[in-house]
């Protein structure tokens, strides 16, 4: 089974960390309830169970029950399309598009019990991450990047650029540049999202647009 992550843990839990610092007070009380308490309300923690649930190696008795999930980590166009439509690209919402949609109704609708919408709230934690990485859009014939592959740095290994975009940009920036300190990281991180201005009348759930956005990337 090919592993889907996207971001890694520590791309996954930043993302995360840095949404909840967001929160207003109420938000993020009605949030912990969804929390499993011995996780003390960090929304960190969860920002990868999509992944774990799902791959193998950190899953192995159950990872087959959660096969399902895994066309929902990404948005795949027709190669060479350069443009994501989801009446064709995203058939029946089977999509990252279509999960991010599901997942953030599920979430406040009460007719969903409560294990559907805690699994809702962590799917759509993930997913949020997924769909600002890049490489989880793009040509099908590519598959998130994971069929290309180099060398990274003048490193011995060949790596998948998927992965490299994930995990080793993300662990050579801690490494040069904040002493391996992912609290620092997150610090300045925080900094610059604080220091952007807010776009007036912007949309914030606009989901395809944020496929676009990857689309447009790569």
């Amino acid at each position: 089974i090919v592993s889907v992550f996207s971001w890694g843990p520590i791309g996954h839990s930043l993302v995360a960390r840095l949404a909840q610092s967001q929160l207003d007070s109420s938000t993020n009380n009605w949030i912990q309830n969804y929390i499993p308490r011995n996780l003390s309300g960090d929304l960190s923690a969860i920002a990868s169970w999509a992944d774990i649930t799902l791959n193998p190696m950190t899953n192995p008795l159950g990872s087959k029950n959660w096969l399902w999930s895994r066309e929902l980590h990404s948005a795949y166009i027709p190669d060479w399309s350069c443009e994501y439509i989801s009446s064709r690209d995203c058939l029946n919402d089977r999509c990252l598009e279509g999960a991010l949609k599901n997942y953030s109704q599920r979430l406040i609708d009460n007719n969903y019990d409560y294990v559907q919408q805690q699994q809702a709230l962590f799917f759509l934690v993930h997913f949020v991450g997924d769909v600002h990485q890049p490489l989880h859009a793009g040509f099908k014939g590519h598959f998130g990047r994971k069929n290309i592959t180099g060398f990274f740095f003048n490193w011995a290994n060949i790596t998948e650029l998927h992965k490299m975009w994930d995990i080793e940009i993300i662990n050579i920036h801690l490494q040069r540049h904040f002493q391996s300190d992912i609290n620092l990281y997150y610090q300045y991180l925080k900094s610059l999202m604080l220091n952007q201005s807010l776009l007036v009348n912007e949309i914030y759930n606009d989901y395809k647009k944020w496929i676009d956005e990857s689309v447009d990337y790569v």
